[in-house]
């Protein structure tokens, strides 16, 4: 039975949001934690890139069945309709940045929404030169008269030199010039964007299925998930001040390991390579450090939480995965609802993976393999341990799901919709004694986020 146990509660209540402001505050200076510019820069980027797809879509639609563009919003009508959409709530909530206003204005301009486009202008405030000339050719476009030949050329040298953008490519491939190159690229981006975001979206849709297929079966009890006895979650010997102490210095080796292993490699310009070894080394760094020194080793560890001779069958650890999917996706959907969806643009549409050879590989991998897997252990297998022992099950949850939350470092939005899901994997963890339907659920969640971003805004 869940409950709060009252023994040793209030100094654990105390301790532990020290430590969290801590790690917090040791993340956000010492380890290249977004910082207020940096998020601005992640949101103008994902701002930019959903404004480009919509351009892009508009360009190929006319390729696929009209029942296929209606059936995945990609109809002329329905892309300026969710673009408008968006827009409007951006502009109530915390506005769009001035780097990406000039691209909306283009999607604008090219679904007929004169008002929004002259809008979207109007909204630029920067004296950013790059910002500066878009804005005087994007409205020049809207005016229908032709640029003079500085511009023109400011278009065309930022093209040869791989700094163009949305509008410098849609004024270059009006009346083919460049030779018609820079349409043909569009097109052929475009369509790879579309086919790849049908097939991410099909996966989804497989995926959604399976998982009410799962809650109708479970419902009519045609299949029986056996009660775990909640006493296997933690080591009894583990004395919880010392193990949470344990807990932080290993999130701290962490940050220090990516200082040391990624900034070398940012330095000298092999910028994927670095991401790829921070990514593993915040991920692997703690468990290297938590499992030798507060379990006999990994055999142990595996037993402990439940991943090596686990009480359930296999069939029953990946029924209660997929129906913990279920509860996952239902929370998602919920905070969608009630917050706002250009919050969270730069959470999912980001730039460091989505143009990057290696980057969007280890993404994929990561989001899928790695991050379910470590996060799991870390967060459900030692710090949901570690506070369950003296606070309880609801307590622990709640704790280890808001640093759960914190340690992403997304928006408000996602914020809540990570601690939301923490909460979701605690429960799984306390309901089986195994992490293997909380990995499951999380690396199923992480594929279906993961492949709408990359397919339908990757210009791969």
């Amino acid at each position: 039975m869940i409950r709060f146990r009252r023994r040793n509660y209030r100094p654990v209540l105390l301790v532990t949001p020290v430590l969290l402001g801590l790690l917090w505050i040791s993340v956000f200076f010492g380890a290249g934690y977004p910082s207020s510019q940096q998020r601005e820069i992640g949101r103008a980027f994902g701002f930019g890139r959903v404004a480009e797809g919509g351009v892009f879509w508009l360009r190929v639609n006319q390729n696929y069945p009209l029942w296929l563009q209606k059936s995945f919003h990609l109809t002329d009508e329905q892309i300026s309709e969710d673009a408008a959409e968006v827009f409007d709530e951006a502009r109530e909530v915390d506005g769009i940045p001035d780097a990406a206003l000039p691209k909306w204005s283009v999607l604008f301009l090219a679904v007929g929404d004169q008002v929004r486009a002259d809008q979207a202008l109007a909204g630029i405030e920067a004296d950013d030169e790059v910002v500066f000339n878009q804005r005087r050719l994007v409205r020049l476009m809207l005016a229908g008269e032709e640029p003079g030949e500085p511009l023109v050329e400011w278009a065309k040298t930022r093209y040869h030199r791989g700094e163009s953008e949305l509008p410098e490519w849609y004024f270059l491939a009006q009346d083919n010039r460049q030779d018609g190159v820079i349409g043909e690229w569009m097109d052929d981006r475009g369509r790879n964007m579309v086919n790849r975001g049908i097939f991410a979206e099909l996966l989804g849709y497989t995926i959604l299925l399976w998982v009410v297929i799962k809650w109708i079966l479970w419902a009519l009890k045609r299949f029986q998930l056996p009660r775990q006895p909640a006493e296997r979650l933690f080591f009894a010997e583990w004395e919880w001040k010392r193990a949470l102490k344990i807990f932080f210095i290993a999130e701290f080796a962490a940050l220090i390991a990516v200082f040391i292993l990624s900034w070398p490699l940012f330095f000298i310009g092999f910028y994927d390579e670095g991401l790829i070894v921070g990514g593993l080394a915040i991920q692997v760094v703690p468990l290297l450090f938590l499992i030798p020194v507060l379990t006999p080793g990994i055999p142990a560890t595996l037993r402990l939480f439940g991943l090596r001779r686990p009480e359930w069958s296999g069939r029953q650890l990946l029924s209660f995965g997929v129906i913990g999917l279920g509860l996952a996706m239902l929370v998602a959907f919920g905070i969608s609802l009630v917050g706002s969806v250009s919050m969270s643009i730069g959470d999912v549409v980001n730039s460091d993976y989505l143009d990057r050879d290696l980057a969007v590989l280890w993404v994929v991998i990561a989001s899928v393999v790695v991050a379910p897997i470590c996060e799991e252990l870390l967060m459900r297998g030692f710090l949901f341990s570690i506070l369950r022992g003296p606070c309880g099950a609801i307590a622990a949850a709640i704790l280890s799901s808001v640093l759960f939350g914190f340690l992403h470092g997304y928006s408000l939005v996602g914020f809540l919709s990570t601690t939301s899901l923490g909460l979701v994997f605690c429960w799984m963890y306390q309901r089986s004694g195994s992490l293997w339907p909380g990995v499951i659920a999380h690396s199923l969640f992480n594929l279906c986020v993961t492949s709408a971003a990359v397919g339908w805004y990757s210009f791969h």
